[in-house]
């Protein structure tokens, strides 16, 4: 789906920063055994890449700039900054390696934008999105915040959540 979800966007410039979903493949590439692996076509296609030092910020990153020249990976030691705002942080990891949240986000020097918690929040300068899947995957059963959201930055650095309810966008959180 990313695939083709890329090649779809070919009119924008689109930047995708590491986070657990795309690094998932660089530690099945690390944990597993290739002989005992049902995917051994796919396990040594993308392990010679990694192998011959191609895709240092991960092999996720690699094919999507391989293939697509309107996008932009980030690997999880680089910045995208857009006007005072750091957005190239999932929200997975923080400090010194630390699970991401937005407590720790809001203690930094910054104003940044994550998403790994698939809930709106806003603390100081710290705002999370929510998600844009399905709101029931399956692992997420019982009680949940989780909302369709985004986030603008304005041209003046001001920034606020775009709610979606039930299709309808709302700004108010």
């Amino acid at each position: 789906y990313m695939d083709e979800f890329l090649a779809s966007h070919r009119d924008l410039r689109l930047n995708v920063v590491m986070a657990n979903h795309n690094h998932f493949i660089d530690r099945w590439l690390v944990g597993t055994d290739w002989r005992k692996s049902t995917n051994k076509q796919m396990y040594w296609a993308l392990g010679s890449i990694v192998a011959q030092g191609l895709a240092p910020k991960g092999i996720i990153p690699y094919l999507i700039e391989d293939v697509h020249n309107h996008a932009r990976a980030y690997g999880y030691n680089d910045s995208l900054r857009i006007l005072d705002w750091e957005l190239g942080l999932h929200g997975d990891k923080a400090a010194n390696g630390s699970r991401g949240n937005i407590n720790q986000f809001k203690n930094l020097n910054t104003k940044t934008v994550t998403g790994h918690s698939h809930s709106p929040g806003r603390e100081d300068g710290a705002l999370v999105v929510g998600t844009l899947t399905k709101r029931r995957l399956g692992y997420n059963d019982g009680l949940s915040s989780w909302l369709e959201s985004n986030v603008l930055i304005y041209p003046n650095g001001k920034a606020h959540h775009i709610n979606i309810v039930k299709g309808k966008f709302t700004t108010l959180f």
